[in-house]
């Protein structure tokens, strides 16, 4: 999990990143949960290459939880409750329940 920046004060909402096909399920899982935590704008699952998540051997994503340069957003990271909600996100979509399938 990571937080964003722009020169865009207005920019606001989750992304998430994953480079390999084989990440991309759990991308979708994780993005889909992060967003039932935490209502926000959805900005989406893309497809790109930062070494973070280019240079692995399993699929791994980068979650992109919000614009701390965004008033609203940076003030909400500096809560726990709200850091808590995006990490009960991600577990819950990093954690595949077998029923679910992907």
């Amino acid at each position: 999990m990571h937080y964003n920046s722009s020169r865009n004060l207005d920019a606001r909402g989750f992304e998430t990143y994953y480079f390999h096909g084989a990440g991309y399920p759990l991308a979708a899982r994780i993005h889909r949960n992060l967003l039932s935590s935490i209502s926000t704008e959805d900005r989406g699952v893309r497809r790109r290459g930062f070494y973070v998540i280019r240079n692995t051997r399993i699929p791994s994503v980068l979650c992109e939880c919000g614009f701390l340069t965004n008033s609203f957003e940076g003030n909400a990271a500096l809560q726990k409750g709200y850091r808590h909600k995006g990490r009960r996100g991600y577990r819950q979509g990093a954690y595949r329940n077998p029923r679910e399938g992907g």
